[in-house]
């Protein structure tokens, strides 16, 4: 078989896929896709985990948050806004925490309950907040 032949065209090919897919329309920003519900979100990869009090909670590819009250016997996934991957967590107290990841992103959580805000990256530091308090920086949802 003639490698020198084959080779060209095969590469020429798989270089210009992703180009076809972006043209035809069907990209979507992983900044403007919701992480997909999964039931082996827990057991995907996971690149950072945290307490927040008794919770445990773990940040992973595609935009999964994954949490466990019950100390990694059971994992639930939360809903998330975006699907990019995040890297790491932090929790200050068991209500208040940041995810961080690819893209600039920055995931904040207020509450018990681990309801999500996006920090929006390039947009000049707006932050989507509770749905009671609106769009754009009030102190009055953030603190």
């Amino acid at each position: 078989m003639n490698f020198r032949k084959i080779v060209p065209p095969l590469v020429s090919l798989v270089l210009a896929l992703p180009l076809a897919a972006a043209a035809s329309g069907n990209f979507r920003d992983v900044l403007d896709t919701p992480a997909r519900a999964s039931a082996y979100a827990a057991k995907s990869l996971l690149s950072g985990v945290a307490n927040a009090g008794q919770r445990v909670v773990a940040v992973g590819q595609r935009g999964h948050i994954v949490y466990s009250d019950d100390g990694g016997q059971t994992w639930l996934q939360a809903k998330v806004p975006v699907s990019t991957d995040l890297t790491a967590v932090f929790f200050a107290s068991p209500t208040h925490g940041w995810a961080v990841g690819h893209g600039g992103v920055v995931i904040v959580s207020y509450a018990a309950d681990l309801y999500l805000h996006l920090l929006v990256p390039n947009s000049k530091f707006e932050i989507k907040t509770r749905p009671d308090c609106g769009t754009g920086y009030k102190k009055s949802c953030v603190s």
